[in-house]
């Protein structure tokens, strides 16, 4: 008995394994995150050393905590963030996302930053408003069970989305809040730089501490930051902190209130490559 064998129809299955495979590996894609965003607990501002100036949040916005499923992500989306960004016209390939966040503590809004990957974000879709602190452009919509509010907001020469939402019926006064403190006239100075430096005691008590990191644990290849976190009874808070630039020697004198303080080297993500306890009399 002679085998035939029908190549046509190999090729034919061949061909729809092979279609299966990159249809899967097409819908798996998802939206890209913008390197070397980060919050410094505490301070409750969004900077990227790269691109787009600080961006003014809630104080209680911190890095996610994993155990209680809260914070900021610059890595991941929330669950429900991909059908907003869908339902709201955004595809994968055109923007980058800086951040998804829920506050820490009641209400538990969601918010997303996003850019555009080149250009401009597409403001065709939405309403320009004017208000005394500057302009930006609006949408409201509903998607499922949510609430949706967008403001896409000039920033320099470029301009990002502030993506707020809420189930259906609840405040949504926050996103007020959030214009208030993101939305300028263009030649109003910026308020958010890439460190917090003021002190709550009075300039009398005040003392000048220069900090130096070891030159064994120098990393001139990274962005890195120098944190000075204070001892509380309830554990550690934010005294003051500086963004070191990438070929830049991490030193700087800080002045400090008297206490005991925690002097923190880190990366963007908070992996503490140095630190050493200093007190200040």
């Amino acid at each position: 008995m002679k085998l035939v064998v029908n190549n046509s129809n190999i090729y034919r299955k061949g061909w729809i394994y092979f279609c299966g495979i990159v249809f899967l590996l097409c819908a798996c894609k998802s939206y890209q995150f913008r390197e070397s965003g980060f919050i410094v607990d505490g301070d409750g501002v969004y900077h990227n050393p790269e691109k787009y100036g600080g961006i003014g949040l809630f104080g209680d916005f911190v890095n996610y905590n994993a155990r209680e499923q809260h914070g900021t992500r610059f890595d991941k989306l929330y669950p429900g963030d991909k059908k907003v960004l869908k339902s709201l016209g955004y595809n994968k390939g055109d923007i980058e996302v800086l951040f998804s966040g829920i506050p820490n503590q009641p209400p538990y809004y969601h918010l997303i930053g996003i850019g555009a990957k080149d250009s401009l974000l597409d403001t065709a879709a939405s309403i320009l408003q004017y208000t005394p602190m500057g302009k930006y452009h609006y949408r409201k919509m509903d998607v499922g069970k949510n609430t949706v509010l967008e403001a896409i907001i000039p920033s320099g020469k470029t301009n990002y989305a502030l993506i707020y939402y809420v189930p259906k019926g609840e405040s949504t006064a926050d996103f007020e809040y959030l214009l208030e403190q993101n939305v300028r006239k263009p030649n109003r100075p910026h308020n958010f730089l890439a460190s917090r430096t003021a002190v709550e005691c009075g300039i009398d008590v005040q003392k000048n501490v220069d900090i130096k990191i070891p030159q064994n644990y120098v990393n001139r290849d990274i962005y890195t930051l120098i944190k000075v976190l204070k001892k509380e009874d309830y554990g550690e808070s934010l005294a003051v902190y500086t963004l070191n630039k990438k070929d830049a020697d991490p030193q700087v004198v800080f002045k400090l209130c008297p206490g005991k303080y925690r002097v923190v080297y880190s990366d963007l993500k908070h992996q503490e490559i140095w630190s050493e306890k200093i007190k200040v009399q």
